[in-house]
């Protein structure tokens, strides 16, 4: 078996229909609701029993029609016509159409909900308005002018008024549609349909036999009829996997096992390139509380000098070489290679020990005899660095930051928590001092970054729900980010993006490391499977996938 780019050959021709594809998931789902699917497990299975009014086409990273057929330009008022594919019906036999569009927009913009796509939703800080023209026509009124309005809603899932109105009159939505709900209530426009979940084990799919797509020669899809998911953890047990041949794609795949995926038969890899996603080390930059003693880390993670010379000890091009055996890209903002439209080209810094040492003496840092780092007051500069324990590679990414920062005289202790411990640590109670961690998702456009980079986004993890920015800089990204929401101009977005990434690179919110390119491995049999940056989980264009092979 060879590495081969993703890409430079194309899949073979699709088979006929029917079969089972076994995919992995690195843990449970949280929740099968889409407005309250914030991790990624959760989101990806949400991909597959729902759909939106427009998706990203994986291969092009361009936007493409899927339950619309189109949006027209706004009309003198500002207001865009947004036309729905007709004879489209939900599993339960409701037809799709306006009405579910209105309910699904304003349930997404409730702020009570708080769905991640809220913010998108509200241009220029005010509600997307929609209302119903007729059964296949919906009137978009949005806060402000809008660069790709058509993008805007490829992260919105479609929601069935039907099922889902009368919990939301009544304040029940968020509780709606758990682990425990029976498959059969689950009602959505995606290629497939719940059958089963079985806890730490599996997520059982089957075709969903009113799936409203076709392809080019007019056949109904999925070509499927079997979907499932298994939970596994641990990248060695990935692997073992399937190799065993039990699973058919592995995504995001571990780099450790690429010697033992490059000798397998059966099994091709599949190099994608720099995915979007960004590895960061995240620093606990909250205010001091109003009442009782502020921890250390609140005077050092602040300071601008601090975290420069952070990120001048770290060895990025180390970690590429070591952890990913080069398959990764050091990074200096938080936008990858990837992105081929908005990556800035702005370069990930070089080691630079002196250089971080005069940062810290110049913002009052110190060493005492033995070479240990001290702060104005005396204080040894210590802190402890949480990461995942499903995750090898920030494990060992940790353990690299943690050797950098030693030649700062910087005591770094490491703490692997499980993935939702960590997760609660860092979105919930913010009991954490450091963290390796990861973004990136499935639009490269920087609307897809609003949570972060807001002051009021969801995922603004170094300060989440704070009052007020840190300093000018924090003012001026969150600025921008609103800016370019509005801006239709492409040459003047582009150009306050890119301002954007230099303040991350400048100012170090977050501390950038690396982007891991996008590995998938693919058991010969399966045919479609496309990997692309967009897409993580390599499930966007799942409703095309074949079997030639033997797994009916």
């Amino acid at each position: 078996m060879a590495l081969v780019a993703a890409g430079c050959s194309p899949p073979a021709a699709p088979a006929a229909g029917g079969g089972e594809a076994r995919i992995v998931l690195r843990a449970d789902p949280r929740t099968f609701n889409p407005v309250a699917a914030l991790d990624a497990v959760s989101a990806s299975l949400v991909g597959l029993m729902h759909a939106a009014l427009f998706q990203v086409d994986g291969a092009t990273q361009l936007v493409v029609p899927a339950l619309a057929e189109r949006l027209d330009p706004p009309d003198a008022t500002g207001a865009m016509l947004l036309h729905l594919r007709a004879g489209v019906t939900f599993p339960d036999g409701e037809p799709f159409g306006a009405d579910d569009v209105v309910f699904s927009l304003q349930v997404f913009q409730d702020e009570a909900l708080a769905a991640p796509q809220s913010q998108a939703l509200r241009v220029g800080g005010t509600p997307t308005r929609a209302t119903a023209v007729d059964d296949h026509t919906v009137r978009l009124v949005f806060g402000a002018p809008h660069p790709d309005p058509a993008r805007l809603l490829t992260g919105v899932p479609m929601l069935p008024r039907h099922r889902l109105e009368a919990l939301h009159a009544r304040g029940a939505l968020a509780s709606a549609w758990a682990l425990d709900t029976p498959p059969a209530d689950l009602v959505g426009l995606g290629p497939f349909r719940l059958d089963a979940f079985e806890p730490g084990q599996r997520v059982r799919f089957v075709r969903n036999p009113s799936y409203w797509r076709r392809d080019a020669a007019g056949q109904a899809l999925p070509r499927l009829d079997r979907l499932t998911a298994l939970v596994v953890s641990d990248p060695e047990a990935q692997t073992a996997r399937l190799l065993a041949g039990e699973v058919d794609v592995l995504s995001a795949v571990d780099t450790r096992q690429q010697s033992t995926l490059d000798a397998a038969a059966g099994v091709t890899l599949r190099n994608a390139g720099p995915s979007l996603e960004y590895t960061f080390l995240l620093l606990n930059l909250d205010d001091p509380p109003r009442r009782g003693t502020a921890a250390p880390r609140t005077r050092w993670f602040q300071q601008t000098a601090f975290r420069q010379a952070v990120s001048l000890a770290i060895d990025r091009p180390a970690i590429a070489r070591l952890i990913y055996g080069g398959l990764a890209t050091p990074l200096g903002a938080h936008v990858s290679p990837g992105n081929r439209q908005w990556h800035a080209g702005i370069a990930a810094p070089a080691r630079a020990i002196a250089t971080a040492r005069d940062r810290l003496r110049g913002a009052g840092f110190g060493w005492d005899a033995d070479g240990r780092l001290r702060d104005a007051a005396g204080a040894p500069v210590t802190f402890t660095l949480l990461t995942s324990t499903s995750n090898p590679q920030r494990q060992r990414i940790a353990t690299v930051v943690q050797d950098d920062l030693a030649a700062l005289g910087l005591e770094v202790r490491v703490a692997a928590l499980e993935f939702r411990a960590l997760v609660e640590r860092v979105t919930r109670t913010r009991e954490f001092d450091a963290a390796v961690m990861a973004l990136g998702g499935g639009d490269t456009d920087p609307n897809a970054e609003a949570n972060v980079w807001r002051l009021d986004g969801a995922t603004h993890l170094w300060r989440l729900g704070a009052a007020a920015p840190l300093a000018q800089w924090e003012a001026d990204i969150d600025a921008l980010m609103r800016a370019q929401a509005v801006t239709v101009d492409p040459a003047v977005r582009r150009a306050q993006y890119a301002r954007v990434q230099q303040l991350v690179a400048e100012y170090l919110p977050i501390v950038p490391l690396v982007s891991p390119n996008h590995l998938v491995a693919v058991r010969d049999g399966l045919v479609g499977v496309v990997p692309a940056t967009t897409s993580r989980d390599s499930l966007w264009n799942v409703d095309v996938w074949s079997r030639s092979g033997a797994r009916r």
